[in-house]
C-alpha cells in the first residue's frame, strides 16, 4: 500500500514537518528509506523461508516491478536477490 508522509503523520498524531525532522533526527534516515528497508528485510526473510522467484518477492512486498526490487535489494544487501533464491533451492 503506497504511503504519503502526511498521512503517516496524522496517523502519529503530528505534522508532517514535525515527523519528518523528528524521525530523521532519531531513526538516522528519512521515513520512506526506513519503510524501504523493512521492505527489503520482509523480502529477504521471505525468501530465505520460502524460496520463491524475485518476481514473487516482489510482488509480495509491494514492488510492481522485479527490476527496480532486485536494484535496491542489491544496494541494500550488497548482492542480489537472486543470490539467495539460488541458496533456498540449493543451487
Amino acid at each position: 500500500m503506497p504511503h504519503s508522509l502526511s498521512a503517516l503523520a496524522r496517523e502519529a498524531g503530528v505534522s508532517a514537518t514535525v515527523l519528518k525532522t523528528e524521525f530523521a533526527d532519531v531513526y538516522g534516515e528519512t521515513v520512506f528509506a526506513f519503510l524501504r528497508s523493512i521492505r527489503l528485510e520482509r523480502a529477504r526473510t521471505g525468501i530465505e523461508r520460502e524460496g520463491g522467484s524475485v518476481s514473487e518477492a516482489a510482488a509480495a512486498v509491494g514492488y510492481g516491478y522485479a527490476s527496480n526490487f532486485s536494484a535496491l535489494f542489491r544496494r541494500h544487501f550488497g548482492h542480489a536477490p537472486t543470490v539467495i533464491c539460488q541458496k533456498s533451492v540449493g543451487l
